[in-house]
């Protein structure tokens, strides 16, 4: 019932916590989730899958009406900018609390120190660039690692977060 999920996601707000999408919601709209700041987010995964590995990745080339997102300032801690259908790139730093999220790949031309979801709507193909990797959190696909998991090789470096065989990579740029 849309009435219900309004309460729920307008409560969850007003207790702080950030919800930026909903899994599951096959039969909302766009206009929907978009009059809600919502994004609809493909179930994420630990480990693959047996035959996961055929069939069910998709490819920038297989999204349609590609438009990507870019933001001309610095995203404040608490501030979430979502690129629904496309690439977002930040040009200047994330703030520690803050989120980025693109169905495509992440672009921040300054330091990455928040949260970054790139792939949102499964696209193993996505990536994170980042001047200075000192994020929070960093996915690609519904695959994740925190601060704590980090490589310490590219903390604090430019670098290039992506995803070869179900495992986050993270190669230093330059």
């Amino acid at each position: 019932d849309l009435s219900r999920l309004r309460v729920l996601v307008a409560n969850l707000r007003r207790r702080k916590l950030r919800v930026f999408g909903v899994q599951g919601g096959g039969q909302l709209s766009e206009d929907v989730l978009q009059e809600l700041g919502l994004i609809a987010v493909s179930a994420g995964k630990d480990a693959p899958l047996p035959n996961d590995k055929q069939g069910h990745r998709r490819s920038r080339a297989e999204s349609h009406g590609i438009r990507n997102r870019v933001v001309h300032a610095p995203v404040r801690s608490g501030q979430m900018i979502v690129s629904e259908h496309g690439d977002l790139t930040v040009i200047g730093s994330v703030a520690s609390g803050a989120e980025v999220v693109a169905s495509g790949s992440i672009h921040v031309y300054g330091a990455l120190r928040g949260r970054a979801m790139a792939g949102a709507h499964g696209d193993e193909s996505a990536r994170i660039f980042c001047r200075s990797l000192e994020a929070e959190l960093v996915a690609i696909a519904g695959l994740y690692q925190t601060s704590e998991t980090l490589e310490d090789a590219a903390r604090e470096r430019c670098t290039h977060v992506y995803l070869e065989d179900d495992r986050l990579h993270m190669e230093v740029i330059g």
